[in-house]
């Protein structure tokens, strides 16, 4: 995660059965309303035959306390497995 000209960014891959795939995009979607702008892209490992699909989950807006933890409370209570996590936090 990091901050460039006043906006904050964070990129987050992880990995999601396909049956949740698409409320995950919903819920993500929500985060709008918090100021969130969130773009979700698959990754090339989603070719692979699996039970679960790899996407990469990219993250802007601004920081506060606790927000690392409030996204991957809600993307583990969905049974999301974070693999690699990068995160931080500059001065605008």
């Amino acid at each position: 995660m990091s901050r460039l000209a006043g906006k904050f960014a964070g990129i987050l891959r992880l990995t999601v059965p396909e049956d949740r795939a698409g409320s995950l995009r919903e819920e993500l979607g929500r985060m709008q309303k918090l100021g969130l702008t969130v773009v979700i892209e698959g990754t090339a490992a989603d070719l692979a035959p699996s039970s679960a699909r790899n996407l990469t989950l990219e993250l802007l807006g601004r920081d506060h306390p606790g927000i690392v933890r409030g996204i991957s409370h809600a993307l583990a209570g969905r049974g999301i497995n974070i693999v690699a996590l990068e995160t931080a936090s500059e001065s605008a």
